[in-house]
């Protein structure tokens, strides 16, 4: 089963990245249909070398608490 990438949305309202510091998170949607939609936070830069993020979640809200409260 393919996930496809439906959205992405910059995010400077969440934590850093925890290994480049950058503000830029991405907010992502995944479909895997129009009526199944899964949410995850991870590191918008594109040079970092670990470009970390949630697992994927049903609900925004879990993957931006997933995001924030992740271990230092």
């Amino acid at each position: 089963m393919t996930q496809n990438w439906t959205g992405t949305k910059q995010r400077n309202d969440l934590k850093t990245c925890p290994f480049c510091n950058t503000k830029s998170v991405q907010q992502v949607r995944l479909a895997e249909s129009d009526t199944d939609m899964q949410f995850r936070i991870g590191c918008g830069n594109v040079a970092c070398f670990v470009e970390p993020n949630t697992p994927p979640f049903a609900a925004l809200n879990d993957a931006e608490w997933a995001w924030q409260e992740r271990a230092p």
